[in-house]
């Protein structure tokens, strides 16, 4: 429900306030990362959230995770974008590229294993 409520405030001033250049509205990745960290945020409030990790499905465990360590925006970019999203995508590169390598690095593409000489 906190996903929900935090993307319906998206649809009216708050989306003109952020991008005043767009004519209409569009999904953002402003809108979708700030949803998840309210969703997460109120997961997290909740009293038995220390046992509830262990219980969460993957992708959702996977949001906690990467949002904890920063790299919550690459993963929107990267593997939930839809048509909206993925406009900001130029603009948040050419501001974050650390982030992104960091998220392709660490999470997406894994490390070769170093081979014994023979």
């Amino acid at each position: 429900m906190a996903y929900g409520r935090a993307r319906a405030g998206w649809r009216g001033e708050k989306f003109r306030k952020e991008f005043p250049n767009e004519p209409k509205y569009r999904h953002s990745l402003k809108e979708e990362a700030e949803s998840f960290r309210q969703m997460i945020a109120v997961l997290k409030a909740e009293e038995d959230y220390q046992t509830k990790p262990k219980e969460l499905d993957g992708p959702l465990r996977a949001l906690v995770i990467l949002q904890g360590v920063g790299l919550l925006e690459p993963i929107l970019l990267l593997d939930r974008a839809d048509a909206g999203i993925a406009q900001d995508y130029p603009a948040y590169r050419a501001a974050h590229r650390d982030k992104i390598r960091e998220y392709l690095s660490g999470f997406m593409v894994p490390k070769t294993p170093k081979v014994a000489a023979q």
